[in-house]
């Protein structure tokens, strides 16, 4: 069958043969019956890359009087044609923007930037103007750049430009509000930038009778930012949302969404790796997949069904905050732990808190929030309204976070880290049981002594941070369950299978050694592999490692 796949097509380009899901009911959630609005300003937070852009150009297709008769086409076999709402179809003005963050530079240039967006509407809506007051006020702001307390008027005089020309109120949408904030979280001038959003969308938003509603997407919330703190009505739907706010399968596929799709390109059959890879995201007790990473996901496969599934998530986006966040940031010997955790597979229990500044992201709640905001984590069970369990949504996430977590080999703090690097690169088997001994030693506070599932964790999670393998563990291999099997990225590596075992004392280490070496040879664990395999023996006694070759 033959479909095609875009992850930034135009909502009015959508036709038969595109790759679509049917998302159009965001507009059922946004009026009533009436056409009343249902809230007066709407923020959806969402990961970035998760269809936010899309629902934004599918409202204002809905609504957008100048592309009415292409938009009934569109709409018409949709679901929200199955409502009353669909009367309300080409009613409304609709003011479109996004603050996508194309600035470099200072603030001057942010504040230059944002002019520049402000200029063009406003220009358009003095032509269309017979009011000379308000003419006089857009001129105002036209004529005055650097001007920054006219900027912040700007979006609310052309709310009531738009008003006064076309004699309807409009809808205002705003993309990516936060996406310049993400970017200078580490610079000196973000309480300035956050200063100017809370005067500039607290004007336009704030009991402003000129406009229907908003819709303001970003990652983020910034409500404990103070941006939104002065406004009455501000609904938000973010990662944390419960089941019966109803925007939970706006963002994102669910696999009822996907599977016919499945069915046509006859991909049914690798239904499974698709899911452990791009699977995984919970949001309102309902389990996503990346909308653009399964898409790209499925070009590749429609062509060769047992094409390689790759990282699309981070090569759309830079992962340059998050990386500086594991750099400059929250530095704990917990962290270790509790990366072991996530890599693992596990889940840990964090606590919420949404300011995101300089200061705060020092601190492991606001650090861990972001990471779950921006999706590098998801929700496992929401404990209360300030404690989650998070864990890390798919493989595909997994290996951009064990990508971004590097950064903490430049830490002093973690120097044990960026020595196993070194010796795991090699395999340089006694620096390998040195730095494993010191790691253990340094994160694990509680005694593990006789837990081996907790001593497969730390080693496994220990070895894929350094990028060198991809470590699977406690897999089917041969005639039993390989402990740690480990796929070199990187073609000079082989591929290396290691047993573990633990020892009570220094004088049972040979003994336990001996023991993996016939589990290993005796259940066939290298028939895993197709090659060459190297295998290892590795005993913990206590906080010490040692490991032998076969």
């Amino acid at each position: 069958m033959e479909i095609g796949f875009s992850t930034s097509f135009r909502i009015e380009d959508v036709s038969k043969d595109i790759f679509y899901i049917d998302k159009t009911m965001i507009i059922d959630k946004l009026i009533y019956d009436n056409g009343a609005r249902k809230t007066e300003t709407l923020l959806i937070c969402r990961p970035r890359r998760f269809g936010k852009t899309l629902a934004l150009e599918t409202i204002k297709y809905f609504f957008d009087p100048n592309t009415k008769d292409t938009a009934i086409e569109f709409f018409k076999d949709k679901k929200i044609a199955k409502t009353e709402k669909f009367k309300y179809l080409g009613t409304r003005p609709v003011i479109h923007m996004s603050f996508a963050n194309d600035v470099s530079g200072s603030l001057e240039t942010f504040y230059a930037k944002i002019y520049d967006k402000m200029y063009k509407l406003l220009r358009v809506e003095k032509i269309n103007s017979k009011d000379n007051l308000l003419i006089e006020d857009l001129d105002e702001i036209i004529n005055n750049p650097k001007d920054i307390s006219t900027l912040e008027n700007s979006l609310s005089i052309l709310i009531e430009a738009v008003y006064k020309n076309t004699g309807i109120k409009p809808i205002l949408l705003i993309d990516e509000y936060d996406s310049y904030v993400i970017d200078i979280l580490d610079n000196p001038d973000l309480a300035k930038v956050l200063n100017f959003y809370r005067a500039f969308f607290g004007k336009a938003l704030k009991n402003n009778p000129n406009l229907h509603f908003a819709v303001l997407v970003g990652v983020t919330e910034l409500t404990k930012n103070s941006v939104f703190s002065a406004l009455n009505n501000v609904k938000i739907s973010n990662i944390l949302d419960s089941e019966e706010l109803g925007f939970k399968d706006l963002f994102g596929f669910t696999e009822e969404e996907l599977d016919p799709y499945l069915e046509k390109l006859d991909l049914m059959s690798e239904k499974q790796r698709l899911k452990e890879f791009y699977d995984g995201y919970n949001i309102g007790n309902t389990e996503l997949y990346n909308p653009a990473s399964i898409t790209s996901a499925l070009e590749i496969l429609s062509v060769n069904k047992k094409g390689h599934l790759t990282n699309y998530w981070v090569s759309t986006g830079s992962n340059k905050i998050i990386e500086q966040i594991f750099k400059n940031y929250y530095v704990s010997d917990e962290l270790i732990l509790e990366l072991n955790e996530l890599i693992a597979g596990n889940s840990v229990e964090v606590g919420i808190d949404k300011e995101f500044n300089i200061k705060n992201l020092k601190s492991k709640d606001a650090f861990y929030t972001f990471l779950l905001y921006a999706g590098y984590l998801t929700v496992d069970k929401i404990i209360n309204n300030e404690i989650v369990r998070v864990r890390i949504p798919n493989s595909e996430v997994k290996s951009a976070l064990v990508s971004a977590s590097r950064k903490l080999f430049d830490k002093p703090e973690y120097k044990e880290l960026k020595e196993l690097k070194e010796a795991v690169v090699d395999f340089d088997l006694e620096n390998i049981s040195t730095t494993l001994s010191s790691l253990l030693k340094k994160v694990y506070s509680y005694d593990i002594k006789t837990n081996e599932n907790a001593y497969r964790t730390a080693i496994a999670s220990a070895i894929t941070l350094t990028g060198v393998y991809e470590v699977k563990s406690n897999i089917n291999a041969g005639l039993g369950r390989s402990d740690l099997v480990l796929i070199p990225r990187y073609y000079d590596k082989d591929p290396k299978i290691i047993e573990m075992k633990i020892a009570k004392n220094a004088e049972e280490r040979d003994k336990k050694h001996k023991e993996a070496q016939e589990q290993i040879k005796d259940r066939k664990y290298q028939d895993y592999f197709d090659k060459e395999v190297s295998l290892y023996s590795l005993v913990c006694c206590n906080y010490d490692v040692s490991i032998k070759k076969i």
